[in-house]
């Protein structure tokens, strides 16, 4: 009676099964190599991450997530030198990020970069507008929690009315400390000097009084607008300094602004509405937020929604996904118009997930073996296995949720959108 091993017994059987096992060798490493083809993911040796750039490429949305946050300055200065090389308006947003702010000065000066924070407080988004201009920024720039309704308009207008009457450029510092409840007493007084004509006083008072039933609600719009930006806006002693987004457009500039915190609704509104109009008047803007977050402002959602070859966004930060905070369609509204992904190592699986369904998935082979069973019971008996193997296509993507979990800070996959190219690299 045959055993099962008399077929390795002799030369002939050993020769042919070791035959089998080299062909199979070789088809798994086909396979290997076939998938590797298949993800699409270009190997590069250790590389700066300014290489990815293209000073010429065409200029679209950037999303800089996780890792080292040097390394995402230095992705985050490049895209701002391609884009302003192109003529754009970059209008960088931070929330205290003080890194940023040394890194950029290191980068390009102060010459033609602005910087407005607490060390330099001069930001006045009045500057040079009309009355219909400045009224436009404050309605625009009102929320839920300070609204104002149409007939604030007329009360508005009415301060500035009054400002301009005193040969006075307005600027933002003189509406939060207007003394609303003297107002009307103080046009009067104005009259009585002979400092301005009865008939502009008449104007003046029939604008305010015509608005007077929003007085408390634009007085509570200015105070917290106090609370929120007193340390960013210039004041009477400082004016000389002054500067607005707009004024900064027109010399070509670019500007840096901290809110110090995502909380400063009203003053990310002011900003978002000088950004807005400069779009009304053709310009082009490149607008980085590092750690802002886009939740609950409309008017920061609208330029999200709307960005494109005119309005760009450049988003960075520890977790760009989740500082969306769910708001999905928001979150893919900007990579339907991204250019360049960076993405490095997170720690939330959730957004891990999220970035990895992101970047794709591709047709995975795999190799599974089937066993069949074969006995003779002619001539001599014997008994033996066959084994053979199957290819089958799955699903997969093609980063996975742990491997981007598992990256080291300095770590990156690069996704360029105008080229295509998905690359991996260590950053140096």
């Amino acid at each position: 009676m045959g055993d099962i091993n008399d077929a390795f017994d002799s030369p002939l059987g050993l020769t042919w099964a070791l035959i089998k096992r080299h062909k199979q060798k070789k088809q798994l490493k086909r396979i290997q190599t076939e998938n590797v083809q298949s993800q699409g993911i270009t190997y590069y040796q250790p590389s700066q991450i300014e290489d990815f750039f293209d000073n010429n490429e065409a200029i679209g949305n950037m999303i800089l997530s996780g890792g080292d946050e040097f390394i995402r300055l230095r992705a985050l200065a490049k895209g701002i030198e391609c884009a302003y090389g192109q003529g754009y308006i970059p209008v960088v947003l931070h929330e205290g990020n003080y890194n940023l702010e040394n890194y950029l000065v290191n980068c390009f000066g102060t010459s033609n970069v602005t910087f407005l924070n607490g060390q330099f407080p001069f930001y006045d988004p009045f500057i040079g507008l009309n009355d219909n201009e400045i009224c436009h920024i404050i309605m625009n720039s009102k929320n839920d929690q300070y609204d104002i309704k149409g007939t604030g308009k007329y009360y508005i207008d009415g301060i500035s009315s009054f400002i301009r009457s005193k040969n006075i450029q307005p600027y933002i510092w003189m509406y939060i400390t207007c003394p609303h409840l003297m107002l009307i007493d103080k046009v009067n007084e104005a009259e009585t000097k002979g400092l301005i004509t009865e008939s502009v006083s008449r104007s003046i008072l029939t604008q305010i009084v015509q608005g007077e039933l929003e007085r408390g609600n634009i007085e509570n719009f200015f105070s917290e607008l106090k609370n929120e930006a007193e340390f960013i806006l210039a004041k009477k002693n400082n004016l000389y300094n002054a500067v607005s987004i707009a004024e900064i457009a027109k010399k070509r500039g670019a500007v840096v602004i901290d809110l110090r915190s995502n909380a400063n609704k009203l003053l990310l509104n002011i900003i978002m509405s000088e950004i807005e109009m400069l779009k009304n008047k053709g310009e082009r803007v490149y607008l980085c937020l590092d750690g802002i977050k886009p939740e609950g402002n409309k008017l920061v959602e609208d330029y999200l929604k709307t960005s494109g070859m005119q309005s760009v966004v450049c988003m960075s930060g520890t977790d760009v996904y989740a500082d969306f905070s769910g708001e999905d369609n928001l979150f893919y509204s900007v990579l339907g118009r991204m250019s360049k992904m960076m993405l490095s190592r997170h720690i939330s699986a959730y957004s891990c997930q999220k970035y990895s369904d992101i970047v794709g998935s591709y047709d995975k082979k795999e190799i599974s073996d089937t066993y069949t069973d074969n006995m003779n019971i002619v001539g001599r008996f014997s008994y033996g296995t066959t084994n053979a193997k199957n290819v089958t296509l799955k699903r997969e993507n093609i980063i996975k949720p742990e491997e981007i979990s598992r990256l080291k800070n300095d770590e990156f996959y690069i996704y360029d959108n105008n080229s295509g190219e998905l690359a991996f690299t260590q950053i140096i």
